[in-house]
């Protein structure tokens, strides 16, 4: 199943829990521009293991949010098995000068 999710500032954690619990088979995730995107985002998001491709470029840059490497590392811990695909694109401090 693939999701991609609405440039919208209201898909927020609490759409992100209901998505992961009602579709733990996710295949491809789309949170590109996902201006509400934080750490804690991503650690609700470590039960979708089937996952193959994941993108979360510049999230939470309308917040002016930066992911944490931990939490990016973290996050690959659970779900990077199967992950073929990773966009991150300025979405953690990974890219910070």
């Amino acid at each position: 199943m693939l999701f991609r999710s609405p440039r919208d500032a209201g898909f927020d954690d609490d759409c992100i829990r209901l998505l992961v619990s009602q579709n733990a088979g996710l295949y491809n995730l789309q949170l590109a521009e996902l201006g509400k995107l934080s750490d804690v985002s991503l650690s609700l998001l470590h039960p979708l293991t089937n996952l193959t491709s994941l993108d979360i470029s510049r999230a939470g840059v309308i917040q002016g949010m930066v992911l944490t490497d931990t939490a990016v590392i973290d996050l690959l811990k659970h779900v990077g098995g199967n992950l073929v695909e990773l966009v991150l694109d300025r979405a953690s401090s990974l890219f910070l000068p």
